[in-house]
């Protein structure tokens, strides 16, 4: 319970802090026409595309600032990251001090499934939510890439209520399309709880791309 309290409350004392200064570098839009943000309960599994390293910093302080999602924990990528700027901070060790104090955990990428969920399941259990991107990478392209297995057994297997978030980011602008809490069907066969997380993103991704 440690981790749960000490995110807490350094999630509280930087949201103002993060939220002034990226909302200030990028223009942030975001639409939720089902005024979703404010009804996620604690341990949500979120659920979003991926564009740039800035998403789960940008996705967290959406939230209001009194909303029972803190923490957030997010899973994120430890080993070598293509990027070369941002593969010099991790060598360097940056990015392991930034991910400690934003409450990353570790993809285990290569280690399995049943190892790679052993966290996010743990961390949902305890009411914390959890943001993945079942890309498993960042997508460059304007297409959602291929949803991957993990996030509906993650889904499924919790029982927990799972928020899609679709995001864009063009020319200094993130956009963010918030959807609906659905719930996967326990005992859900995996080809079943992947389609459903595909097609609560979709519709959302596709919106915000058709805006131009």
């Amino acid at each position: 319970m440690f981790g749960l309290y000490f995110y807490f409350i350094l999630q509280k004392i930087y949201w103002p802090l993060l939220r002034l200064t990226l909302f200030n570098i990028f223009r942030v839009e975001i639409k939720d026409a089902f005024n979703t943000l404010r009804r996620v309960p604690a341990g949500t599994l979120i659920v979003a595309n991926h564009k740039t390293p800035l998403d789960p910093f940008i996705i967290s302080i959406a939230f209001p600032w009194s909303s029972p999602v803190y923490p957030i924990r997010f899973m994120a990528e430890f080993k070598k990251f293509e990027m070369p700027k941002i593969e010099f901070l991790r060598k360097i060790g940056f990015i392991y001090v930034v991910y400690f104090l934003f409450g990353a955990f570790s993809s285990r990428r290569g280690e399995g499934i049943e190892r790679a969920l052993q966290l996010p399941i743990y961390f949902l259990q305890k009411k914390e939510c959890v943001l993945i991107f079942p890309e498993g990478s960042m997508v460059r392209g304007n297409e959602l890439g291929q949803i991957r297995r993990g996030a509906g057994i993650l889904a499924q297997r919790t029982g927990r209520p799972v928020l899609p978030v679709a995001l864009r980011y063009r020319h200094g602008a993130y956009q963010l399309n918030i959807g609906e809490l659905f719930e996967v069907r326990a005992h859900a066969p995996e080809p079943e709880s992947t389609q459903k997380i595909y097609s609560a993103l979709q519709p959302l991704y596709q919106e915000i791309y058709k805006a131009d």
